[in-house]
This record gives C-alpha cells, structure tokens and sequence, in this order.
C-alpha cells in the first residue's frame, strides 16, 4: 500500500514520533488504530473535546447528589458509546472504552488487570468533584454487573478496583 501525504503532515508526524521517541512508522500506526478505535465513531457517539477548565468549572458548583444523578446521564451515554465501538456493552467493553479513553485524552493513568482484578489509578488534575463524578460513574458501572467495587480519591487522583 502506498499512502501520500503533503510534506507538512509528514515533517509534523516526525516531529511528533522524534519527541515521544518512536519511528515515524510506529507514529503513523498509532495516528491510524486512534483513528479506527475513537474517532471515526466519535460523532456518532457525541463526543467533543471541551477544555478541562471549561469541565471543572461547570462541576464545581454541583453537589454530590447532582453528580451521581450526572454519573447516571452519563452511563446512557457511555453504553451507546460501547455499542457503536465494541458493539456491545458490558463489564469488559466498559473497562476497554475507558482504556480508550484514556489513551485518547493522554490521561495519566495506570491499569493493572489480573486474573482476579481490574485496578485503575487516574490522574486527572480536576480537582475533588471531577473525582467524584468519576468515582461515581465506575460505582454504578461496576454495581450493574454485580462486581465488587472499592475506591479512593483525592483532589486530582482516582484509583478503583474491581473484581474481574
């Protein structure tokens, strides 16, 4: 297969794969399976990019009960997401769409899995009630199929841990 690109895109591609240390074809790959696994569906999905600030901001002045009715609004939404990019929803297409997620957004995070657990630490540097919000949307998750759910977060960090 040959693909031809405008010199610009190409210069801009090694530049990106020279700073995260990569070859330009390891790069090209990437830009392709994000690509394939996120953004060709994400507009049937509804998802936009909105500034952290912006998001912060808004859940700021929400309390704890408007976010865990928010996590709720947002599970519809994270099951249509699964359905359009794993064509199903359910406990592992969850933890694959937030892998995802994560991966696309450049999140910090840290994901453990073992024949036993689902571990994951993110850091989101969102303050106390993103956590929250977050915490919540894997508690009502994880509570859906049966699984049991242990967490802790801090102002910017969140680590949850599941049964697999």
């Amino acid at each position: 297969m040959t693909i031809v690109l405008p010199a610009e895109n190409v210069d801009q591609l090694q530049y990106e794969s020279e700073t995260n240390h990569v070859s330009l074809n390891t790069r090209v790959n990437q830009v392709i399976k994000d690509h394939l696994d996120w953004h060709s569906a994400a507009h049937e999905a509804k998802m936009y990019y909105i500034p952290k600030p912006l998001i912060t901001k808004a859940i700021d002045h929400l309390t704890e009960q408007e976010l865990s009715d928010f996590a709720q609004s947002m599970i519809n939404d994270l099951q249509d997401m699964s359905l359009l990019l794993r064509g199903e929803f359910n406990f592992s297409s969850f933890w694959y769409i937030i892998n995802i997620w994560l991966r696309i957004t450049r999140t910090p995070n840290r994901f453990e899995q073992s024949e036993y657990e689902h571990k994951i630490v993110i850091r989101h540097d969102m303050g106390y009630k993103y956590s929250y919000l977050i915490k919540e949307v894997f508690r009502i998750v994880i509570h859906r199929f049966n699984k049991p759910f242990h967490y802790k977060i801090t102002e910017n960090t969140i680590l949850i841990k599941s049964a697999v």
